[in-house]
């Protein structure tokens, strides 16, 4: 399937084509005429790509193959000025080597006539192209111009709908109804006007569902006024007023010709004190501006209460349209699917009692993943051909998409119709993503790195000062907000494309995209560009088969071996010949990603991949060391070797990488040191890992002096080697988000000297997670704490006695660290307070009057500090709380403060918690250890009203949870263990734990048999 991506490709391979070094390069090896010559004749060409591209999708079968041809020929011209530019780059950046050698060495000359031959080779192609053009009867169009978009005049939708064939949206609707009741009880509601926003992938019935709630009597009988009006992708102001004006009355437009006199119309005559409803189906725009022109013209129309209850693909219209949350509209669970499918496919009740025939119904199901649009579709053609051979046929063929129109446009025409409407850049990205297997953990950042290896994105915002990178992110998240992707909420925290969603892409990529596996190993030699090996078991003859596909695509610029964030490897192992071959073979690899492919030895071939942008060898447990050759990968970007947990060093001549952007090096944690010279790498953007050495020709901290660009987290291991960290310019590093320092702890240090080790660190603008490890100093530097920082770790410091070396202010402070989310404080021993200072009596309660607090702190792990008795308080929680091994006098205060500073009712209000409540009562996790004074559970832990998860461990002396286990009400999981003298047989104790669900009771030696007041918890 052709896209827009041919145009850009051939716009950049113009302008590369007329760029000053390119064109100097060309003039020393006298082909400068005929570069030129073939520049001019793709230029013209491009002139008719938007037309032809429009013809192609029309169903031009002839247009579409001279496309093809032309892709070639394109591509073939965006190698060879790849090949012209690292030669070119080959020869500046090798030692020893000048720019005059060009022309004289031998190997200089073969290179340049192998140049003109090829230049000569591709003009005949072009210029036959070019002919062959003339018969087409295509037009030129502007540059600027995108495709046209599919006709949505079928599409246009009213507000009708027969309640009876809607299934499984009872739930939505009286969420939906509940929403809309918020604020609009009263004529004198301080909302005004509020937007509802319902979001969702196409096909999931956004529109039916906004139908069931615009038709039910509640609502009728509450808005005066209720108007339904399909938007579609022309967010038209005036169109949309004009459509608000004639729901009321055909007439009333009539005449009505400048804006403001729709404008009085709508405001003096529709709305004016009258509480409406109002509809807006089918939402696209993403403009601010013309968005806020149509809210000013629906406020203030003298009535409170008012409602817009809109339906969006696309979460960044929420965003713009209101303040609430969306309202996330899923999938339909497996008993409506079926209902909502039987209900249209069984014509005879006797269907339904063949068994086969329902079993094969129920397999159907299955794959339409609860998307209503799909059951509908395909339990309408079904019910057209009942016949048992042909519902078992379409069975089979339901997964894979065919170009066919009705079978595709009866499934997928909603989700093609999103995919219509995605920026040209979107749309490759989007195309790349079918290399993925369904249901597949996808990195945004590899996935971001392959986009930017094939060229998908070419051009940034406005902003030159804007990295390449920012640009990719917002093409990702606009993935995610058109529910193309979505976010993962497990462990790994990745994204996943819905199946559906997956083969649009797969129909989309057409034979540019291949996937070999264990059922299917071969691919189009002349077409495919980008494959993807997914592949579960490599016997010996099927890895002979897919060499020997691969061989025979030799135009091959990606390579990925997707697996999953498992560190498992199961019989997926190539041999090192097959690697060997790999890199030999595909000469135009732009991307090529192994990570965790089991590989242990990197050839030297490596070096032949000169085109090559991307490289992942991350998650090779196996893999130490890469070859010295790998330094001749000028255009090489982005190195991935995160997770190398063997990688003991990197080659010397990483430092002559010029081009990269991207070097990934988390938990490498055999790294004894890097090379030097990284201060050369000026594009670098990522830099997650400088190990210091003494070594002379390891990388020092003043490598890092003009690396301003660097972006995300840098963490630095072995300070005792870097004693003075202040040559490397931090406070330049404004786009630096996070940043760990690591003391090695095998040297002694005074903490004198770390501490003027530490106030290197000047302070970072965009710093918001930091870490300390090993840091020998008494206090922190004075430009401490950082107040945009969101988290903060310190660990480690045997020497720490207070966080901050200046007095507590209390008489000026009431909130301390304002932007604090999560703070961890983990062995520090001979840690006693957050500052230094305190005024005398610090334990009465006169003094915690005034103590500051963290305003947004959510989860706080306190462990192995027994000394700190004293630091702000945290009682706005609403995460997770773990002391270990820590005094409870912080918990205490935490508990009393509410109870005794007024001022927090106010603090309450500016943090994350907007309404009063009791202190801690947000929390929902807590783990309790190593307490050696607690016997009960005290009754001020009343408070933890919220808490789900309780774990508590070595309480020597606890022999009851009473009093306080009777205040937990929510929770579900209980974790008890180690404690010695514990009682669990008093009845009381289980008798308020109505929703416990789990239960883990190990080492308690009083525990003879389970306790008998378990039979009160009913729902273990």
């Amino acid at each position: 399937m052709a896209d827009s991506f041919l145009f850009q490709l051939a716009g950049a391979v113009v302008e590369a084509i007329g760029s000053e070094a390119v064109k100097e390069i060309a003039s020393i090896w006298g082909v400068k005429e005929d570069l030129d010559e073939l520049g001019d004749t793709l230029s013209t060409i491009k002139g008719v790509l938007r037309n032809a591209e429009k013809r192609q999708q029309g169903g031009d079968r002839v247009v579409e193959s001279w496309l093809e041809r032309l892709e070639h020929v394109v591509k073939d011209v965006d190698n060879l000025l790849d090949d012209v530019s690292y030669e070119s780059l080959r020869k500046t950046t090798t030692p020893g080597k000048k720019v005059c050698n060009l022309l004289s060495l031998p190997k200089g000359l073969v290179f340049r006539h192998k140049v003109a031959h090829r230049i000569k080779a591709i003009r005949r192609r072009l210029a036959k192209i070019g002919e062959d053009k003339n018969h087409f009867d295509l037009q030129h169009s502007n540059d600027s111009e995108e495709s046209t978009v599919p006709n949505r005049s079928e599409r246009e939708t009213h507000s009708y709908v027969n309640e009876e064939e809607v299934t499984g949206r009872e739930k939505e609707k009286k969420e939906i109804l509940e929403l809309l009741s918020l604020g609009a009880e009263s004529e004198t509601s301080h909302e005004d006007l509020s937007v509802i926003p319902i979001v969702g992938i196409g096909g999931l019935g956004k529109t039916t569902l906004a139908k069931q709630v615009y038709n039910d009597p509640r609502v009728i009988k509450h808005f005066e006024l209720r108007i339904w009006v399909y938007v579609s992708e022309d967010f038209n102001v005036r169109s949309i007023v004009e459509k608000i004006i004639k729901s009321e009355d055909q007439t009333l437009a009539q005449g009505l010709h400048e804006m403001q006199q729709l404008q009085r119309k709508l405001r003096e005559e529709i709305l004016n004190g009258k509480r409406y409803l109002l509809v807006l189906d089918d939402v696209w725009n993403e403009d601010p501006m013309k968005w806020g022109e149509l809210e000013t013209l629906l406020r203030n129309n003298g009535k409170g209460g008012n409602k817009i209850l809109l339906t969006t693909r696309n979460e960044d219209v929420s965003k713009i349209t209101s303040r609430m949350e969306p309202y996330c509209l899923h999938s339909l669970d497996g008993d409506n699917s079926w209902d909502l499918f039987k209900r249209i496919a069984f014509v005879q009740v006797e269907d339904l009692i063949d068994n086969h025939k329902v079993s094969i119904g129920r397999e159907i199901v299955k794959k339409c993943h609860g998307i209503p649009l799909a059951i509908k579709s395909v339990a309408s053609l079904l019910r057209a051909n009942p016949e048992i051979d042909h519902w078992l046929s379409f069975k089979d063929k339901l997964s894979s998409i065919s170009e066919d129109s009705q079978g595709h446009g009866h499934i997928l025409q909603t989700l093609r119709l999103s995919y219509e409407f995605l920026p040209s850049a979107t749309k490759r990205c989007f195309a790349f993503l079918s290399l993925y297997p369904k249901g597949y953990e996808i990195d945004k950042i590899m996935s971001i790195d392959h986009w930017l290896a094939q060229g998908f994105i070419t051009s940034t915002s406005n902003s030159s000062h804007e990295p390449i990178e920012e640009a990719a992110l917002r093409c990702f998240e606009g993935l995610v907000s058109r529910s193309f992707l979505e976010y993962d909420q497990g462990y790994h925290g990745q994204y996943k494309m819905h199946d559906l969603v997956h083969d649009l892409a797969v129909w989309v990529g057409g034979k540019r995209y291949a996937i070999l596996s264990n059922d299917e190993a071969t691919i189009d030699e002349r077409s495919t560009r980008y494959v993807s090996l997914q592949l579960n078991n490599l016997r010996p003859s099927f890895t002979s088969q897919i060499r020997s596909s691969l061989v025979q695509a030799k135009m091959i610029q990606s390579i990925i071996i997707p697996t999953e964030s498992n560190f498992a490897i199961v019989d997926r192992r190539f041999e090192p010949s097959f690697y060997k071959e790999m890199l030999s073979k595909f000469k135009f690899l732009r991307s090529l990603d192994l990570h965790n492919s089991g590989i242990e030895i990197v050839p030297e071939s490596i070096a032949k991949l000169k085109h090559l942008r991307t490289l992942d060898l991350s998650r090779n447990v196996e893999l130490k060391t890469l070859p010295d050759s790998i330094s001749k990968l000028l255009n090489l970007q982005s190195l991935n070797l995160s997770s190398c947990f063997s990688l003991e060093e990197l080659p010397r001549g990483v430092s002559q990488l010029v081009n990269l952007r991207n070097l990934r090096l988390d938990y490498c944690h055999c790294l004894t040191h890097l090379p030097s010279g990284l201060g050369q790498l000026s594009n670098l953007q990522t830099l997650s890992r400088l190990v210091l050495s003494e070594d002379s020709q390891s990388a020092k901290v003043e490598d890092l002096r003009n690396l301003n660009s660097l972006r995300g987290g840098l963490e630095i291991r072995n300070l005792k080697h870097g004693m003075d960290i202040e040559v490397a310019n931090f406070g330049e590093k404004r786009y630096l988000q996070s940043l760990s320092l690591f003391w090695g702890h095998d040297v002694a240090m005074d903490a004198i000297g770390h501490e003027r080790t530490l106030r290197g660190t000047q302070y970072i603008p965009s710093l918001k997670d930091f870490t300390l490890n090993g840091y020998g100093g008494v206090c922190l530097s004075s430009w401490f704490p950082f107040t945009k920082l969101v988290l903060l770790k310190l660990e480690m410091m045997p020497a720490l006695e207070y966080v901050t070396g200046s007095s507590c202010e209390r008489s000026r402070q009431s909130m301390i660290m304002p932007s604090l989310k999560e703070l961890r404080l983990t062995n520090l021993p001979n840690l006693k307070g957050w500052w230094r200072e305190m005024d005398k009596g610090n334990e009465d309660d006169s003094d915690l009057f005034m103590l500051p607090c963290f305003p947004q702190l959510g989860s706080l792990y306190i462990c192995h500090c027994p000394r700190l008795t004293c630091m702000p308080l945290f009682p706005f929680l609403d995460w997770e709380l773990q002391l270990r091994n820590t005094s409870w006098k912080l918990l205490l205060k935490t508990i009393k403060q509410k109870q005794i500073n007024p001022q927090m009712d106010e603090m309450s209000a500016s943090s994350s918690t907007s309404t009063f409540c009791a202190s801690l009562s947000k929390v929902q996790r807590v783990i309790l250890s190593k307490n050696d004074d607690l016997e009960f559970f005290p009754d001020y832990l009343r408070n933890l009203t919220s808490m789900w998860y309780l774990k508590i461990e070595e309480f020597p002396r606890l022999k009851s949870l009473s009093p306080g286990v009777q205040y937990f009400v929510s929770l579900i999981e209980l974790h008890i263990g180690s404690c010695e003298m514990v009682d669990l047989c008093d009845d009381s104790v289980w008798q308020s734990l109505r929703r416990l669900t789990h239960l883990s009771l190990r080492e308690l030696p009083q525990l003879v048999d389970l306790p008998d007041g378990l039979q009160h918890v009913t729902t273990l």
